[in-house]
């Protein structure tokens, strides 16, 4: 009774199923998600070339008080960030902006844990295939490298599991997960 209006439930455990579907009857959808697998060994080198093939149009800057302010002023990047304290001592993101410095790209670490973050990327519909989700996931990677923390991929579609694995990772599984909606 207390969740929200809409509400998603990731489950790792199938016993879930049985109740979710009894309780909120047909109040309820059901999508995939694909987790990828944890042992990523990425190729420096590659992602490189990628953030070097990014058109001189784009560009890309780090995430610092400056570009959460201005991505906060927007509805299409909407993501977990918040400018916290712990966001800025351990947080990572980094936005690519048009030549006319409108953001077009955003991706951070959604969530933070020992070891390593949960990555959520967006680009703006107009701006896809152009390379720019790649060179930004690049970009992300290589810096999680460089903090020795390991870039965590979980995709929401087959696009994202498809750059994952054009940037290294390998898919591990398609898993269900419910949107449960109060109406």
């Amino acid at each position: 009774n207390e969740i929200d209006e809409c509400y998603k439930v990731i489950i790792a455990n199938e016993r879930w199923f049985e109740l979710i579907e009894k309780v909120y009857k047909n109040n309820f959808e059901i999508s995939s998600r694909y987790s990828i697998k944890k042992d990523t060994k990425f190729n420096k080198k590659l992602l490189s070339e990628y953030i070097e093939k990014l058109d001189s149009h784009y560009d890309i800057k780090k995430i610092d008080k400056k570009m959460y302010n201005i991505i906060q002023k927007t509805d299409s990047y909407v993501t977990n960030l918040g400018m916290s304290e712990q966001y800025e001592k351990n947080g990572i993101g980094f936005c690519a902006l048009n030549e006319n410095g409108e953001i077009i790209a955003v991706i951070t670490s959604d969530g933070i844990f020992n070891g390593g973050i949960d990555v959520n990327i967006k680009v703006k519909d107009t701006e896809r295939r152009k390379g720019i989700a790649t060179a930004i996931s690049a970009k992300m990677i290589l810096e999680c490298i460089s903090r020795n923390i390991y870039p965590s991929w979980d995709a929401a579609n087959l696009n994202s599991v498809g750059l994952a694995q054009k940037l290294g990772y390998e898919l591990d599984q398609e898993y269900r997960i419910y949107k449960i909606n109060q109406n």
